[in-house]
């Protein structure tokens, strides 16, 4: 009998929630290209759904323990051309998926519990808000592997926990368990296990609708960019946002909304 393995990404929309789940759990959700590709396309739909919120969870008891292993080893002494090799396809689809999910008009939550690991881990850092389940725990895991991180893990934990102590963590391959991030502020809620994804619904139904969706781009930028330029440089990019903004029927909308004393209606206009 043929069994068919389930798409290795789910997407649902409801009530202006986008929830996209990583559906790999025989594998602990690790990322074979299918599931990057599919990640891309779930994010391509999201942004054109006009969805409010975007939820990112694992399915099963691991949220993502990075790349499959399995299908990265045949890499090794490849004769391959570079833009043939599966390595290769990953880490430009990994940079797809990465840089749509920071754009995207909408704040992104994302629910972790068990293991997220290198690539997992980029995953969760680059979400707005991260919601773990007590025993969750972040893991570097590329160094043990004789491999430097991918996925964005250095330039997000650079930044969160500056450069000295990242080093630090990447190195000695140390869990960053939910009580550790959440006193450095990587970790927003920390619930019990197996509470993480239902948290993150109800924090995305609740600030998808108040989140202006042209502004929390612009906000994303913004930190970004504070770490690394001086303060001239960043009051001139506070200072184009705040021109852009001023233009748009949501700014128009937040102001009278504020004098009305009621709940804005923003629609990224």
């Amino acid at each position: 009998m043929t069994t068919t393995e389930a798409p290795p990404v789910a997407l649902t929309i409801a009530d202006g929630v986008a929830e996209v789940l990583l559906n790999r759990p025989h594998r602990r959700n690790a990322m074979n290209l299918a599931m990057q590709e599919g990640l891309v396309a779930a994010l391509e739909q999201v942004r054109g759904s006009g969805a409010r919120a975007l939820v990112i969870g694992g399915a099963g008891r691991h949220f993502c323990v990075g790349a499959d292993l399995d299908v990265v080893d045949g890499d090794n002494g490849s004769a391959d051309t570079e833009g043939d090799r599966t390595t290769a396809r990953m880490l430009a689809a990994c940079e797809a998926f990465l840089k749509a999910l920071r754009t995207l008009p909408m704040p992104v939550i994302v629910a972790v519990e068990g293991a997220a690991a290198g690539g997992g881990a980029g995953l969760a850092l680059a979400g707005d808000l991260r919601v773990f389940g007590r025993s969750a725990a972040l893991y570097g895991s590329t160094f043990p592997l004789g491999m430097t991180p991918d996925a964005g893990v250095s330039w997000f934990l650079g930044r969160a926990l500056g450069p000295a102590r990242a080093t630090n963590l990447m190195i000695r391959n140390t869990p960053m368990g939910s009580g550790f991030l959440e006193s450095v502020g990587l970790a927003d809620l920390v619930v019990d296990d197996g509470e993480a994804l239902a948290e993150a619904r109800r924090m995305a139904a609740e600030l998808g609708p108040r989140t202006p969706p042209l502004a929390i781009v612009g906000l994303r930028e913004l930190m970004a960019a504070a770490p690394t330029q001086g303060l001239d440089a960043q009051l001139e990019q506070e200072k184009h946002w705040v021109n852009t903004l001023n233009r748009t029927a949501d700014f128009a909308e937040g102001v009278s909304a504020f004098l009305e004393h009621r709940t804005p209606e923003f629609r990224g206009r």
